[in-house]
């Protein structure tokens, strides 16, 4: 290791993990800045200590990626790969996606879908629908062991409705940025309310540029349409026949001296359902 340095290097240095904690580690290798030695003290006596090292370069912590190491893990790595471990939240995680959880069902009662402790759907809708192509979505999350501390698995499911798949990419990078940018704090309703005014956003333009025609939104129009036209014969043929009914009623009743009240009865009970 050039961590903990000897002279020749024949140091392995072990890690066990005493208790659940996040550890960290880049993804790309740069020189270190600092190595652990054994050195003696004034008055002889063996210590170590951290000696730096000027050949310290900068690197990007967006590199880094969490890895959980349960109590007891023991971790290998190569001396020269920057690592870390940040403050232990292991026992805070859980606990704060469920206080989360807990919020988003009392703003979505009827649109949250529990799947499980930590995975869920909320049901979502532009604020003004497209009566010939309604499109309803949903935000799919799934929360990741350290999250809030790490984006959350996120994805987009299509209920009701078709999203392009240029609509669908944007929707899903748009949420994405926003998590990176909210990480270290409950992030869910900040996301969930960006996918709703993006999804309005996207019905408001497709109807400034034309309604949509796809075929399966043709044959929904077609099929609805020929069940009003049904529906509106039926209830003309009905009315017809009553308007029928009511004038040879009318007729009997005016000019039929002979009939009486339990024949106009009949006649009634013959023509009506």
């Amino acid at each position: 290791s050039t961590f903990l340095y000897t002279k020749p290097l024949s140091a392995i240095g072990f890690w066990f993990a005493l208790e659940d904690l996040p550890w960290i580690m880049d993804l790309c290798a740069h020189p270190i800045s600092t190595r652990f030695v054994r050195a003696k003290t004034g008055d002889g006596k063996l210590t170590t200590e951290f000696i730096p090292i000027d050949n310290e370069v900068p690197y990007d912590e967006s590199q880094f990626v969490n890895e959980e190491c349960k109590a007891g893990t023991l971790v290998l790595i190569h001396g020269s790969v920057l690592h870390k471990s940040e403050a232990n939240r292991s026992g805070h995680y859980q606990e704060e996606q469920q206080q989360e959880l807990e919020v988003l069902r009392s703003i979505y009662p009827d649109e949250l879908e529990e799947i499980s402790s930590n995975e869920y759907k909320i049901k979502l809708e532009p604020d003004e629908q497209d009566s010939l192509a309604p499109i309803t979505i949903a935000l799919h999350i799934k929360y990741t062991p350290t999250y809030p501390y790490e984006i959350p698995e996120i994805s987009i499911d299509t209920l009701d409705g078709s999203l392009s798949p240029d609509d669908h990419d944007k929707l899903l990078q748009g949420l994405l940025n926003s998590a990176q940018d909210s990480l270290g704090m409950a992030m869910i309703f900040t996301l969930a309310s960006l996918l709703k005014d993006e999804l309005t956003n996207l019905e408001e333009q497709a109807r400034s540029q034309g309604t949509r025609v796809t075929v399966a939104a043709f044959l929904e129009w077609r099929e609805k349409s020929n069940k009003e036209k049904a529906e509106k014969e039926r209830i003309e043929k009905r009315m017809k026949h009553l308007l029928n009914l009511m004038l040879r009623l009318w007729r009997k009743v005016m000019y039929d001296e002979s009939s009486d009240e339990e024949e106009v009865l009949n006649l009634i009970r013959s023509n009506t359902d």
